[in-house]
């Protein structure tokens, strides 16, 4: 019709799409919630309504449930020391409405007085090495930062070890390391 015969929609795939503008997209969303108390309060209702109080584990054993929960209600469970199981929910929600996906390492912590040997460590998006995309020798390939083998499993990441958005002295730049998916909840 009249209305729709200027419009161009490509049948491009998703990666392709955003491959260009992911950067620019993610930027203004999220200034958009820094500047704007309408997007921050959509932002927090989604969060909210999502998570609630938080979303609670049940488990079979009391003694297994009793050490959830004293883990996960303690600040023992984030890596940054700063909030506790519920929080982090919140955090990682918060995350994914503002840039559209979160990261979330899981830590290896062993000592005598800890509850369970994880910690849990949410990270922005932009610590995925986004223009890393290649085919590799034995069929995998990756993709925005993203590894995968020959049967499209998902391997491993490229992470930069310090948000590249961020200046300070000792950050380095543009070097991203490949860390296994066992490692990173995405």
């Amino acid at each position: 019709t009249r209305r729709t015969s200027g419009w161009y929609a490509p049948s491009s795939g998703p990666n392709a799409e955003i491959q260009s503008d992911l950067a620019t997209l993610r930027n203004r969303h999220r200034s958009l919630v820094r500047d704007n108390p309408w997007a921050k309060r959509a932002r927090d209702a989604v969060v909210n309504n999502v998570i609630g109080a938080g979303i609670v584990t049940q488990w079979s054993s009391q003694s297994r449930q009793k050490r959830w929960r004293d883990w996960w209600e303690s600040t023992e469970c984030d890596a940054d020391g700063r909030t506790n199981g519920y929080g982090l929910q919140a955090l990682v929600m918060r995350t994914l409405v503002e840039s559209g996906e979160a990261l979330v390492y899981r830590r290896r912590r062993y000592g005598p007085r800890r509850l369970l040997p994880l910690q849990l460590q949410v990270r922005e998006p932009d610590h995925i090495d986004h223009n890393r995309n290649e085919a590799l020798a034995d069929g995998g390939r990756i993709i925005q930062g993203v590894q995968f083998d020959s049967q499209e499993r998902r391997v491993g990441y490229w992470l930069f070890l310090d948000h590249q958005g961020e200046n300070y002295p000792g950050q380095s730049w543009g070097m991203s390391v490949f860390v296994p998916a066992s490692e990173i909840l995405h």
